[in-house]
């Protein structure tokens, strides 16, 4: 593209973008039956994948006229940028299957994969799985139960597979160019390379029993237990290295639980059918070991970085729990002593000068002999146009570890991200020519970080136009002025019973005042039980009758209406609560996420 007008003023640009992709697979399959009973099934494969990407882009300028726009014609080359990307990988794999009679059935694998986003130390993983299946239900001592119980089967399986990094290039040392240096371009090293990254390795046992009754009532149990190992994790490093962290293969992480599913067809009849669905699951998943060196490691949400670290990993704890301060209500009136020689500003009972921000110590016992318990003191919430943060209407956190002052050792688990139970269920049927489906997802017992909701409860980044406050702080929040002339009362001495008056203002007012609040602080007021049962879709169908549909040379014709994300049950606060929920490890952090759409779909199928 060129300026308006041609001279040195004029600037011309060029670019493209270049994709890649090469996939290649080549397999030997052999099948062979003996003897009518024994089944063979050989697999034998070799693939390679690639992928490149190359970009360019340049920009010139002074071109000798408007019409000559190309970059050739242009005599100035102000700015070119262009870059490789990468990626291959090399796998051999090998199967093989074998069932005797249609009771016994053994499988094995094996896989050998390359690939060029690991270490070349590292870079070939070996991953295998065996598994057996006995078909009970064809055994001749089943024959007599065999109407009743249609079907029985116990499975078991174990075997190890691999996860590669997402970046293309994690194990090496990047240059990050275009920096000024003493006035010219220059580049720095930007991440530390790690000679050792090699695959995420996960080991998974699975023991299961299907059961069908009645050729109408089936049943799946299943226990699994995944051990993954050396976590593909960006871990923090000391900085005296020159930098902050590294992509490292770091501890150990356990994930079990059971699931179950049952469906069948309740009704059934001669022009119907009405048949339902459920299945459940329960899962833990645990740290068994972190990097060799440390018990802990804490991190925080990439979406709502807080003042302080807000998930934590800990040996023997599960992962996905949220650390945070413990919500106790707002600081009281009683809780202060007012400074008649000092404005009548607010002081906590005991403080210190450096505590209270002033020049003098709070006493402990007022003017009529009264002594009172010290004021805890809060060190982590931060000042606000107000005063310090230990002030009457203020956010108050328990202290913990009970020395009298909120520190970032008062953080404890306030939440825990992982459903106790999750599963879905759902019913379909069939009348004449009229059909139906319905599915619904749920899960319970989990908690949420109404970050969203804090923001608007907060004037962190606006705390000079106090924008966008959630209407409830309206009736509920702490005032300082009030109505008529606007007068502030805090520190009103020059009204006589002014603290009676700010007393009386913020009678029966439990929330805070949003102006007072100016960091990110995770505590339990905004965590929320996220349970909730959503109806994911809904298909109401009608197939018009053959008599009709043949006259016009039509097989089948059916007409159908659906709706996708028609509803959810829940009481979280927020628009949904299902949000990064058992994903990665600072999961459940609902941060200004878009609502999930919902779709009205009219459609018909014809076959002709």
């Amino acid at each position: 593209s060129a300026g308006p007008k041609s001279g040195s003023d004029a600037q011309t640009a060029k670019g493209f973008i270049e994709y890649g992709k090469f996939i290649s697979s080549t397999s030997l399959n052999y099948v062979r039956t003996f003897a009518y009973k024994h089944h063979l099934d050989v697999l034998a494969a070799y693939e390679i994948e690639s992928y490149q990407t190359d970009k360019a882009s340049g920009m010139k300028s002074k071109l000798p006229s408007d019409i000559l726009t190309e970059p050739d014609n242009a005599a100035v080359l102000n700015s070119f940028i262009s870059s490789t990307q990468d990626y291959r990988m090399i796998s051999y794999l090998s199967r093989l299957n074998y069932d005797y009679d249609d009771r016994y059935y053994l499988a094995g694998s094996f896989r050998r994969d390359g690939s060029s986003r690991l270490s070349p130390s590292n870079r070939w993983g070996n991953f295998w799985s065996v598994s057996g299946m006995w078909n009970i239900s064809n055994e001749a001592f089943m024959k007599p139960v065999k109407k009743v119980l249609n079907d029985l089967k116990i499975r078991a399986s174990y075997g190890v597979n691999g996860n590669q990094p997402g970046s293309l290039y994690g194990y090496m040392g990047l240059y990050s160019y275009g920096q000024n240096y003493m006035g010219a371009s220059g580049s720095y090293e930007s991440s530390q390379p790690n000679t050792n990254l090699g695959w995420e390795k996960n080991y998974n046992l699975n023991i299961g029993l299907d059961l069908a009754f009645i050729n109408r009532i089936f049943v799946s149990l299943e226990y699994y237990n995944r051990d993954t190992k050396d976590l593909l994790y960006k871990s923090d490093i000391p900085s005296s290295v020159g930098y902050i962290s590294q992509m490292q293969n770091i501890g150990q992480v356990t994930n079990k639980g059971i699931e179950l599913s049952i469906s069948g067809d309740i009704l059934r009849g001669r022009d119907y059918v009405l048949s339902a669905n459920l299945s459940l699951g329960m899962n833990k998943m645990k740290v068994d070991k972190l990097n060799g060196t440390d018990n802990v490691i804490w991190d925080q949400n990439s979406r709502w970085k807080s003042s302080y670290n807000d998930y934590c990993l800990k040996v023997g704890d599960q992962v996905g729990l949220i650390y945070g301060f413990v919500y106790d209500g707002l600081y009281s009136m009683d809780e202060f002593y007012f400074d008649p020689t000092n404005n009548l500003q607010a002081l906590p009972w005991g403080s210190t000068a450096a505590e209270n921000g002033t020049s003098k110590d709070a006493p402990l016992v007022d003017e009529n002999g009264v002594e009172h318990p010290k004021t805890v003191i809060n060190e982590v919430s931060g000042s606000s146009n107000s005063g310090i943060a230990t002030l009457p209407g203020k956010i108050k956190f328990k202290d913990l570890n009970g020395d009298g002052k909120i520190t970032e050792d008062d953080r404890t688990v306030i939440g825990n991200t992982n459903p106790k139970v999750q599963g879905g269920f759902g019913v379909s049927g069939q009348w004449k020519n009229f059909d139906f489906a319905m599915n619904f997802n749920f899960m319970l017992d989990f908690d949420v970080n109404n970050a969203t909701a804090y923001q608007l409860s907060s004037s962190e980044g606006n705390d000079k136009k106090f924008y966008n406050v959630l209407g409830t702080f309206a009736d509920n929040g702490w005032r300082y002025t009030r109505d008529g002339d606007g007068e502030c009362m805090y520190k009103c001495y020059f009204i006589d019973g002014s603290i009676d008056m700010y007393r009386q203002l913020n009678e029966g007012r439990t929330l805070w005042n949003p102006t007072d609040v100016t960091q990110k602080i995770t505590h339990s007021y905004f965590i929320e039980d996220g349970s909730f049962v959503r109806c994911q879709d809904l298909t109401i169908g009608y197939t018009l009758p053959e008599k009709l549909t043949s006259k016009m040379g039509i097989s089948k014709a059916r007409f159908y209406v659906s709706a996708s994300n028609l509803f959810i049950i829940t009481g979280y606060s927020g628009y949904d609560p299902e949000v990064d929920i058992q994903t990665g490890l600072t999961c459940g952090m609902d941060y200004n996420r878009y609502p999930r759409s919902r779709s009205f779909v009219f459609g018909t199928n014809i076959t002709f």
